[in-house]
């Protein structure tokens, strides 16, 4: 008997009843890669996710940033977890990030290579800020980074708490099974 269920993630696994045991079968899909928005401006922090069905802990994800043009814009690496899932918080802008338009971000792990695209806008006109509202933005824009690092941590919090959601329900389903078995 087969049971379909969907994760965090929305990938479809299903749960092979039989021989005596429930089994959760891998998904057979292809890595992801999410951006926490579709359109970033100069100094915006860009937070990439993604997940790998069959990871390698011992290889990093490889990130690479390409321009409107195909030019590589950024690179950066993210370290992957046993359970596939991994991010990294890059910031639009640069001096490679020479002109607005669709930006792609790569990722590499292992054989696997998968990409997002996302709109970039370069702040192209000037608009007589003093250097008093610099450092004003300057400290608006490390609070809201501060922010943004603060909520990373707790959305990563939740995602373990909904994987041990998740392995408490495989457990569940073992139980009713032997119970459904047993009688």
């Amino acid at each position: 008997m087969l049971v379909s269920i969907f994760d965090k993630w929305n990938i479809m696994s299903e749960i092979d009843i039989a021989n005596d045991k429930a089994l959760l079968k891998q998904p057979s899909l292809f890595p992801i890669i999410t951006t926490d928005k579709v359109r970033y401006y100069d100094g915006d922090p860009i937070i990439i996710s993604g997940y790998v069905t069959y990871p390698n802990p011992s290889l990093p994800v490889q990130l690479q940033v390409f321009d409107s043009k195909g030019d590589l814009a950024g690179i950066a690496q993210s370290k992957i977890q046993s359970d596939g899932k991994f991010s990294v918080i890059l910031n639009a802008g640069g001096p490679k990030w020479e002109s607005s338009g669709q930006y792609e971000i790569r990722a590499q792990h292992d054989d696997h290579i998968f990409s997002i695209n996302f709109e970039y806008e370069k702040n192209i006109q000037s608009i007589g800020i003093t250097s008093s509202d610099t450092m004003n933005l300057q400290e608006e824009n490390k609070r809201l980074r501060q922010q943004v690092s603060s909520l990373h941590i707790q959305v990563q919090t939740l995602e373990d708490k909904i994987d041990n959601l998740n392995q408490i329900i495989q457990e569940q389903i073992n139980v009713i099974y032997q119970w459904v078995t047993a009688r």
